[in-house]
């Protein structure tokens, strides 16, 4: 009779692998064009990703590394936070925050 047993470590750092492959992807779909770094997607790429590496880094801890996934994931929860407010923020025409309505190099004669 066999039983399984359930490896947790490994599936710690599994998940760490697929939180590399997340920031690796996010990076070079912002190089390539295919995303922008102003976008949801970017913000959430990082954000996924340092939370699966954080994963990992309960089996196999290292400071170094859990200071900067901590500060990937704090930066990327702020970006999204401004992100949704923005998308959330009523529209308001160039006259009303003060701004020049007219194309540059148009003058009144």
């Amino acid at each position: 009779m066999s039983f399984y047993v359930f490896d947790m470590p490994l599936l710690c750092r599994a998940i760490g692998v697929v939180g590399s492959v997340i920031y690796v992807g996010g990076f070079a779909a912002l190089q390539m064009h295919w995303i922008e770094s102003k976008g949801l997607a970017y913000s959430l790429s990082k954000i996924v990703g340092a939370l699966f590496i954080l994963v990992s880094l309960s089996v196999d801890f290292n400071l170094a590394s859990a200071i900067t996934q901590l500060c990937f994931l704090s930066f990327g929860l702020y970006g999204l936070t401004l992100r949704l407010k923005d998308r959330n923020a009523p529209k308001r025409s160039a006259a009303e925050w003060g701004g020049n309505p007219k194309p540059l190099g148009v003058t009144d004669l």
